[in-house]
């Protein structure tokens, strides 16, 4: 099993631990959508390629495709004091 944990950046106090559960790779995030409808983990309209440009550049999409993570929290940590 892979595992992610992620932290929020702003002050680190709080932290997700995920647990992977699967992978999904398209040359494109038209391509991962289709995919992801067609096997029911997406709904009609409820992703946008388009928005993904403010994370990934037309050219690094198409140099090196893209990737899905799938997902289960494991566990949720504050570390508040």
């Amino acid at each position: 099993m892979d595992y992610i944990r992620f932290t929020e950046m702003t002050d680190g106090e709080q932290t997700i631990l995920v647990e992977v559960i699967g992978i999904f790779t398209a040359p494109s995030f038209v391509v991962l959508e289709q995919r992801l409808l067609e096997i029911d983990l997406l709904t009609q309209g409820s992703f946008s390629p388009t928005g993904m440009r403010k994370y990934y550049s037309v050219e690094d999409e198409e140099k090196y495709g893209v990737m899905g993570i799938r997902i289960r929290v494991v566990s949720l940590v504050s570390t508040e004091v």
